[in-house]
């Protein structure tokens, strides 16, 4: 969907928003809450653009978002979205969960994440 979106709707290289593009958190945030896919897009995109509107994200204020992920660029992604919305002073608390009992990329992870679980069944959900 991001590769269609970026060749289609933005004509930019089709590779613009994977992670760590903020665009890719964004789009998902929006899409959590109900919107289309493609306007999740649109939205997220034109915040990355500097033409968002405070209205489309101000439902996110003061909310607890909690990210996993196997990769350390997605959770940049996702800091990155928090520091765009930040700028249009949307307040998000994001919790960034890393995934992965692989030594390499655990080291990687530990870096950024706020708890890092081998997989998914072993993460602390009363903790979290």
């Amino acid at each position: 969907m991001l590769v269609w979106f970026a060749g289609t709707r933005c004509k930019l290289p089709d590779h613009t928003f994977m992670k760590l593009n903020p665009v890719h958190a964004l789009a998902l945030l929006q899409m959590c809450w109900g919107e289309p896919a493609e306007n999740g897009l649109k939205l997220g995109n034109d915040l990355w653009r500097g033409e968002g509107n405070r209205r489309d994200w101000v439902k996110f204020n003061k909310s607890q978002v909690t990210i996993f992920e196997d990769a350390v660029k997605g959770l940049q992604s996702g800091k990155a979205a928090q520091t765009l919305l930040a700028s249009e002073n949307v307040d998000i608390d994001f919790q960034l969960i890393g995934i992965s009992n692989n030594p390499i990329k655990k080291r990687e992870l530990e870096k950024i994440a706020d708890h890092v679980y081998p997989d998914t069944n072993q993460v602390d959900w009363v903790a979290l």
